[in-house]
């Protein structure tokens, strides 16, 4: 067993062991996939930051998992540690937890922490808005706890996704599409999540694009190099694409030469998705959606200002989940919302807990520091007024 550090540049340089992880994880992470972070790499300054944690067993790749080093804020000090954050993975990387070989994900977590602790890394682990369910949480929870890893929660919120289930596999290819109005009508009344006031208000605002603009479409554009063009201009067009509005564009940032070299890499195992509605012809919303091994995961979308008032938004998220779940090989979606709040949580069916946490993963004086600062967090806690109860 053995653990190799190395800046994300130098890994990615020979990735085929880390490329069949990626296909074979217990649970795939798209943004933890090297085709993913070999882009950055080229095209983000701040891909310098990060390192990567490659862990082997019997010689065999079991684990990858990407860092910075980075102080954490707490209340009283400031420790160094290997944190899940940073420049890159604030900006672009919404999904953060490790990829774990599926033959033993609980014995593949105790290699990498077992491993980190004897490498040149800050003895503290800050995992940051990392899933706290699901088969990787359970792993390193579980490791963490037979190599005895002072742990500590310092937040969570809760998420959204839709987690794998039965579905008729589809007949896979490059395009999904065009799909007319009906069918589009047919999968949002067939979605037994959605409220029936969503479902009524999807339905209704669907009606009233075609009433004013047309028929209504959708298609997957994933193997169109075109599409991504599109993308950018839509994007562009609407209030992100103004820098006096604090508009994020991908074209404001200088990022559209990045999105165009990863769409590329995706498209080239058909392994990505670029939804577009269009409503009499013209676009409305484009979503772009990455495939790593069994998961889909949401990147980006954008929609015309223009048609705004029939929420062409909610009608792509809830139905391009749908189509990405009927392809063969694709088991769950992710849409990668993060802290977001509001309508969107609606749309998927089944809630997600992300936490982050700190784990002592090496030296008595950091675990007894870490369990210190955890009891009296709990004294704090216990110590905040709380309300009284209404009669």
């Amino acid at each position: 067993m053995s653990v190799e550090v190395a800046t994300l540049t130098d890994a990615v340089e020979s990735a085929h062991e880390w490329e069949a992880l990626a296909r074979t994880a217990v649970e795939p992470n798209a943004f933890l996939d090297p085709r993913f972070l070999r882009t950055c790499v080229e095209h983000w300054p701040e891909a310098a930051e990060l390192r990567v944690a490659l862990a082997r067993d019997a010689g065999a790749l079991v684990a990858v998992h990407a860092f910075t080093r980075a102080r954490v804020e707490l209340q009283g000090f400031s420790p160094m540690a290997a944190a899940t954050s940073g420049a890159l993975m604030d900006a672009v990387i919404p999904l953060r937890r490790p990829l774990l070989s599926a033959a033993d994900p609980a014995a593949a977590a105790r290699t990498l922490l077992r491993g980190m602790r004897r490498r040149g890394t800050p003895g503290l682990l800050a995992m940051v808005d990392v899933p706290a369910e699901g088969a990787v949480a359970d792993a390193l929870r579980q490791a963490a706890g037979s190599l005895r890893l002072p742990r500590h929660t310092l937040s969570s919120f809760s998420s959204t996704w839709t987690p794998p289930r039965s579905v008729e596999g589809g007949a896979g290819g490059p395009d999904v599409g065009p799909a007319p109005t009906e069918d589009l009508a047919a999968i949002v009344a067939a979605q037994p999540h959605l409220t029936t006031p969503r479902r009524k208000d999807i339905l209704r605002r669907l009606r009233g694009m075609v009433r004013e603009l047309g028929v209504v479409s959708i298609v997957d554009r994933g193997q169109d190099a075109a599409a991504i063009e599109d993308f950018l201009d839509l994007e562009a067009a609407g209030w992100k694409g103004d820098p006096s509005r604090d508009g994020a564009a991908y074209r404001v940032l200088g990022r559209d030469d990045w999105l165009r070299a990863l769409a590329a890499r995706f498209r080239k195992t058909d392994e990505l998705s670029v939804f577009e509605i269009s409503a009499g012809g013209s676009r409305v919303y484009m979503s772009i959606v990455l495939r790593s091994g069994r998961g889909a995961f949401a990147l980006r979308d954008a929609f015309d200002e223009s048609a705004a008032r029939f929420s062409p938004g909610n009608l792509g998220k809830a139905v391009q989940t749908e189509l990405l779940l009927s392809r063969e090989g694709t088991d769950f979606f992710d849409p990668c919302l993060g802290r977001a709040q509001g309508p969107s949580l609606q749309l998927y069916p089944q809630p997600k807990l992300y936490e982050s946490y700190l784990l002592a993963s090496r030296g008595v004086v950091r675990g007894t520091a870490l369990r210190a600062y955890a009891w009296a967090s709990g004294r704090r806690r216990a110590a905040a007024p709380r309300p009284e109860a209404v009669a």
